[in-house]
């Protein structure tokens, strides 16, 4: 995971915050919503299946904390 796929990710989190029709879809297919926003294959499973421990490790080992992303795992 690179900081581009970081920022990608953060930037959905929080566009879902304004966004209740991305929420809606990110409820029913969120595999296609984090495809769309060009999110890697292994940071989808991490998130669709809730490996949070998985999670936290690709964003620790990015280099750098995406503080958005802190307050929704926690």
């Amino acid at each position: 995971m690179n900081e581009n796929e970081l920022d990608r990710i953060s930037s959905l989190f929080q566009r879902m915050a304004d966004e209740p029709t991305l929420v809606e879809e990110y409820k029913t297919n969120p595999r296609a919503v984090l495809s769309r926003e060009d999110i890697s294959p292994e940071a989808i499973d991490a998130i669709v299946t809730g490996d949070i421990s998985r999670i936290r490790e690709m964003f620790s080992t990015a280099g750098r904390s995406v503080p958005i992303f802190w307050i929704i795992v926690r």
